[in-house]
């Protein structure tokens, strides 16, 4: 089904650690001959993507918009800590049969992870928000073919463009974007699309059904389609256990 023509796969790094990720996962993708496209960006957002600061990950919905603007049926973002460990089989029957894929964050809700200026520019009251289901933005496979892939990108460029939505921090310390107590934080981008999503009705998967992910992004997996964790060798971290906080080091185990 994929080929260099059909398929473009989209990455975006920078700092010290990411591009060292975004080499890795290209590597992975070679290893398993999957035949694409490669629209890597380096330091350097896909084009008219406004900058991290303005809207942070926004960078995800212009580099897969720049794949079709470049007439490839299929966009797939992955994240540079993502690492490919096996077939991709049942990833692409779904994103033939549905128009797009994507997992879900775990056990976590929209009402979890978003901020109160969020939900009120997306018309949501919190309770609401507390039954939706996270999404996990880290990987995202689209089929421009399909109907459903074209409405889901172009609401999210437009919301992307809509000033503080995406923006606000990871954590609620000191109350900073909700004075709620079941709010953790803010997820940008991946708390905007999980509200687009569910009004959508798209379906999305648990990762134990396809993909496998570490919780600190650290420990690697030997199930599952894909493996991830922060793109750092094993060699290096080993070297900076010590410096890690005790809650992460009890959580490398061996380490």
């Amino acid at each position: 089904m994929f080929d260099a023509r059909t398929l473009a796969t989209l990455c975006y790094a920078q700092g010290k650690w990411f591009p060292m990720g975004m080499q890795r996962l290209r590597q992975s993708l070679d290893t398993f001959k999957l035949a694409r496209t490669d629209y890597f960006w380096l330091d350097e957002l896909p084009p008219h993507c406004p900058t991290h600061q303005q809207s942070p990950y926004a960078f995800k919905y212009f580099a897969l918009e720049h794949a079709r603007a470049n007439a490839h049926r299929f966009g797939w973002w992955l994240d540079s800590s993502l690492v490919m460990v096996g077939g991709h089989d049942r990833i692409v029957s779904h994103t033939l049969a549905h128009g797009l894929y994507l997992s879900r964050f775990r056990s976590y809700t929209v009402g979890q992870y978003t901020s109160d200026e969020a939900l009120d520019t997306l018309k949501l009251t919190r309770d609401e928000a507390m039954t939706i289901p996270m999404v996990d933005a880290n990987t995202i496979l689209l089929d421009f073919n399909h109907p459903a892939a074209c409405e889901l990108l172009q609401t999210m460029l437009e919301l992307a463009l809509r000033p503080g939505l995406f923006a606000g921090p990871w954590t609620n310390e000191n109350n900073a974007i909700s004075k709620d107590p079941r709010v953790l934080g803010h997820r940008h981008d991946q708390s905007v699309l999980s509200v687009v999503v569910h009004r959508m009705k798209r379906q999305t998967f648990a990762f134990s059904d396809l993909i496998t992910r570490s919780s600190l992004h650290y420990r690697l997996f030997e199930k599952g389609t894909f493996v991830c964790r922060r793109a750092c060798v094993e060699s290096e971290l080993r070297g900076r256990v010590g410096s890690l906080p005790w809650r992460v080091r009890q959580k490398l185990g061996g380490l």
